[in-house]
């Protein structure tokens, strides 16, 4: 079943991301797709850490090897295309993709801070668009190339 929903995952990502589009807008559409998709799905990314990346086993090597390094070789490519074109700083395309898996949890942790805490109880699906803009808008503004700023005298 794991392996079926993984594979609707990867559709979705590739569904998302049309092949003549700049690496900024690559990025932010694979990132949004993520946390589109595994809204649906809000304990994957838990059973795939405990079933998959923790325990080692055929299975593991199998979501390893053919989701998860297919995705980073992608994104890789998608980084060094942008530094070279000046869209993106240099960063450790390792811990990017990291970064950018983990967004896909990043909204059932928050869910009922935002809610229980700081009151927001506007929809869910109104909650959830503006949380995907915010969370889609750090992790790709902090890669973006900017000109250094001037030094105040």
């Amino acid at each position: 079943v794991i392996e079926q929903i993984v594979g609707e995952w990867r559709a979705e990502i590739l569904a998302a991301m049309p092949e003549d589009a700049e690496p900024e807008e690559m990025l932010r559409k694979r990132a949004r797709a993520t946390m589109y998709f595994l809204r649906g799905y809000p304990s994957l990314m838990r059973l795939i850490r405990r079933q998959f990346m923790t325990a080692p086993s055929k299975e593991s090597r199998f979501f390893i090897e053919n989701f998860m390094r297919i995705n980073f070789e992608e994104q890789r490519k998608i980084l060094q295309r942008g530094i070279i074109e000046g869209t993106f700083r240099p960063v450790d395309p390792v811990l990017f993709f990291a970064s950018y898996v983990s967004t896909g949890d990043l909204y059932t942790f928050a869910r009922p801070i935002l809610q229980n805490v700081f009151g927001m109880r506007e929809s869910d699906d109104r909650l959830f668009a503006r949380f995907v803009d915010h969370s889609v808008d750090m992790l790709l503004d902090g890669i973006i190339a900017r000109k250094p700023s001037k030094t105040r005298r």
